[in-house]
């Protein structure tokens, strides 16, 4: 087989950036401006969401979801967030940004998501909100999620920073949440290099992110009174007309990204006793940010499936960690003796990796995908 290399994704600048950066430089404008303005506008239209307060990228539109329950649900500093055991580090380490005390419920390796079944054990009388992440792309159980989150008047956050365009009942993500996350990192479908969104239908909310992204300054005013907690999140007009460059063609994108996925994913039938999918279900539409293996038996070696997946050119990373016992920069924060107490996400931070299936790759790249990866199962099955 001739070897390619797939990467994980690729950002390629098109002529309609170039017209917004003359835009900017008739303005001599790069902070938060009208670019970022007009953004703001059409990524909302483009999600049916009242407004998409932009925030520098997606860390910072997790930290100033959170920091708004402290006037939305009387947050006191130490109160408690839950969250999944395994998603990006980014997710802990905002809500101990924002002051609060990340509480870890395990996952579904099936999903990826956090396990909805084992959530209410884990509230208490300091639990503000549930901050939940659509981990590669597929969406979070929304109706257990807001069943918990209404019976115990909590605030429910989205974090759908991987799940741009993702689905449940043909809704997005922004019918269900208090808030939603973006980030438009560069592997990410709408690409602005770092840049965030947190999208909500509540005036009140959105008032208030305006504030808690510029220091917690009253809207607008650029004195020394801070009416909030807040940081300098603010975004730039620079990266702005990246994401602008893109979003008119969002849905072709998508398309074609979930079409690479769906060639992937027939392509490897037959092994599904081998390793577990991301599946998309009934009533939900996944947003195609990555293709997710997890191995379903540790005899068939993650180290060497890295190694020939790196061998034959396919770029690859892990499906994150378990954060509270994984993650050194978290754990070493954490009780001691949590091993074991999280089993799934450590199952899949140990044995679950994913790689592109971004819209430059072609039908040949993925058939490509398809038989490298047959090519290692094959030949684990020899073995045993």
């Amino acid at each position: 087989m001739e070897k390619r290399e797939i990467k994980f994704g690729e950002l390629k600048i098109g002529e309609k950036a170039d017209e917004y950066w003359q835009k900017i430089k008739d303005t001599n404008w790069v902070s938060l401006g009208p670019r970022v303005e007009e953004f703001e506008q059409k990524f909302a239209k483009l999600f049916g969401v009242k407004y998409a307060i932009a925030v520098s990228n997606g860390t910072d539109a997790d930290i100033n979801a959170l920091l708004t329950l402290y006037e939305t649900h009387n947050a006191k500093l130490g109160d408690e967030i839950i969250c999944p055991a395994l998603c990006f580090f980014s997710v802990a380490s905002s809500i101990i940004a924002a002051g609060f005390k990340p509480v870890f419920v395990d996952i579904d390796p099936h999903t990826l998501n956090i396990n909805p079944y084992k959530i209410e054990s884990k509230i208490t009388s300091r639990t503000k909100g549930i901050l939940a992440v659509n981990t590669m792309g597929k969406p979070v159980y929304i109706e257990p999620l807001k069943y918990i989150t209404k019976k115990h008047k909590l605030a429910f956050i989205i974090d759908n920073a991987e799940g741009h365009g993702c689905q449940y009942l043909d809704c997005y993500m922004e019918e269900y949440g208090d808030i939603v996350t973006y980030s438009c990192y560069q592997a990410h479908l709408i690409q602005s290099v770092e840049f965030g969104f947190c999208c909500t239908n509540d005036d009140k909310i959105a008032s208030i992110l305006r504030c808690t992204r510029t220091h917690g300054r009253k809207d607008g005013n650029n004195d020394f009174n801070h009416i909030y907690l807040g940081y300098n999140s603010k975004p730039s007009d620079l990266h702005s007309i990246i994401g602008l460059s893109q979003i008119d063609k969002f849905w072709d994108r998508f398309h074609k990204r979930s079409q690479n996925v769906y060639t992937i994913r027939d392509g490897l039938c037959g092994y599904e006793h081998l390793m577990m999918f991301s599946e998309e279900e009934k009533h939900y539409i996944n947003s195609p940010h990555a293709f997710s293996i997890t191995l379903a038996d540790k005899e068939y070696d993650i180290g060497r499936f890295k190694r020939h997946l790196t061998e034959y050119g396919i770029h690859w990373k892990l499906n994150f960690l378990c954060i509270p016992t994984q993650q050194e920069g978290i754990r070493k924060l954490m009780p001691p003796n949590l091993q074991n107490k999280y089993p799934m996400a450590e199952w899949v931070g140990e044995l679950g990796i994913h790689f592109g299936c971004h819209e430059h790759l072609t039908e040949e790249d993925c058939q490509y995908i398809v038989n490298v990866v047959k090519m290692y199962f094959d030949k684990e099955m020899w073995r045993k």
